[in-house]
């Protein structure tokens, strides 16, 4: 069988075929319909989504019949519930001629604190017309601040990053004795030097695993202040850059916590490879190509000395299989395949080295040069 919908005026139609494998399921249900022509909606609104105790809340209803506009003014019932779902308190309200009214609800020193309901009826108990939620607690504003000074401009993987935590009340006395900890997460980030416009730096085929170092807990000094030091790992192999993001914790009196943070470049090598090609990203097959290469120490000079580099041209292919999981579904999966095709020898110094070579077949390649030594290395695309 065959179910074919179609236009009046025969300028569309569509069908959809009735087999074995067609379920056909009961009409599904809007999970809210719309209003009655005589029945109208109200959006209920705070000032705010958090109050203290003692606090004055702001509410503002706006009513709106099924096509937007605003019903004919008549009474309805504000009730705001407490978190247990009892009646806390209530009033009744008039909107104007635009259907918006407003009113405030005092909250008492002692009001238990949770999320409170604010719903608006028709008056007597009658249908829901709109609700929203508001949170109370007794939160009070961070006693003291926390600062990171004195951390270096970079750091270099394998060192001792030091960390010196300064806490202080607000009032400017040192928050001495207090808890202290401090971490640092690193993370890939680009390497970006100035005056080397138009050169691509890192290794899109490496990756950066998460990385935490955290730093045993102290107390702080008489001078607030509380040094760390974090064991920055040597054998990170990122793409290029890392930053290292430094995190220092103080726990208040009360078993709050403040923190501070700041970014700090990690160099996990002693230079980079930039690569600057001579044309874009699509090659023609048997047109030679030229690469520039340039060695860049982490203050964005050049490095003058001899880097001898390793060259390896690959081609990259997809490999899709049909595969039975566990569960006795069958799932299609794609895995990436990289074949060397080419290896080469190429060499920075003073000046760019440039690398030539001839594509010989179509298809995606990656480009990659590398230094033996220190692992350091650029690919292209």
């Amino acid at each position: 069988f065959l179910l074919v919908a179609k236009r009046a005026d025969g300028q569309d139609c569509t069908f959809l075929p009735l087999t074995e494998a067609t379920e056909a399921g009961q009409p599904a249900e809007a999970s809210r319909g719309y209003p009655d022509p005589a029945v109208c909606e109200a959006f209920v609104m705070t000032d705010r989504e958090i109050y203290r105790p003692g606090e004055t809340v702001f509410v503002q209803t706006l009513l709106r019949t099924r096509d937007g506009r605003p019903p004919a003014p008549f009474p309805v019932s504000l009730d705001v519930l407490k978190p247990d779902g009892r009646r806390f308190t209530g009033c009744a309200l008039l909107p104007d001629a635009l259907g918006a009214a407003a009113t405030q609800v005092a909250l008492p020193d002692y009001v238990p604190s949770g999320t409170y309901r604010v719903q608006l009826k028709m008056p007597g108990g009658g249908a829901l017309l709109g609700a929203c939620a508001v949170r109370v607690e007794s939160f009070v504003p961070p006693q003291i601040r926390v600062a990171l000074p004195e951390l270096p401009a970079a750091a270099r993987a394998g060192e001792r990053l030091a960390i010196k935590v300064r806490a202080e009340h607000l009032f400017g006395k040192p928050a001495a004795g207090l808890a202290a900890a401090a971490d640092v997460t690193c993370s890939a980030a680009e390497f970006k030097p100035d005056g080397w416009a138009g050169y691509r730096f890192g290794d899109a085929e490496k990756s950066l695993p998460f990385t935490q170092v955290r730093c045993d807990r102290q107390a702080l000094g008489e001078d607030g202040c509380a040094v760390f030091e974090a064991q920055l790992d040597a054998a990170l192999r990122p793409p290029a850059l890392v930053q290292a993001v430094v995190q220092g914790t103080v726990t208040e009196t009360g078993g709050r916590t403040v923190s501070a943070r700041a970014a700090v470049p990690l160099h996990a090598y002693p230079f980079y490879l930039g690569l600057k090609p001579e044309a874009g990203s699509v090659l023609r097959v048997g047109a030679p190509q030229t690469v520039r290469v340039a060695a860049v120490n982490p203050d964005g000079s050049r490095r003058t000395a001899r880097v001898p580099l390793k060259v390896t041209l690959e081609q990259v292919s997809w490999i899709s299989n049909l595969r039975k999981d566990r569960a006795g579904l069958y799932q299609w999966s794609s895995e990436r395949v990289k074949t060397p095709v080419t290896e080469g020898e190429a060499a920075t110094g003073a000046e760019d080295a440039l690398y030539r070579f001839t594509p010989q077949q179509a298809g995606a390649f990656v480009l990659t040069f590398t230094d033996p030594e220190s692992q350091a290395s650029s690919s292209w695309p």
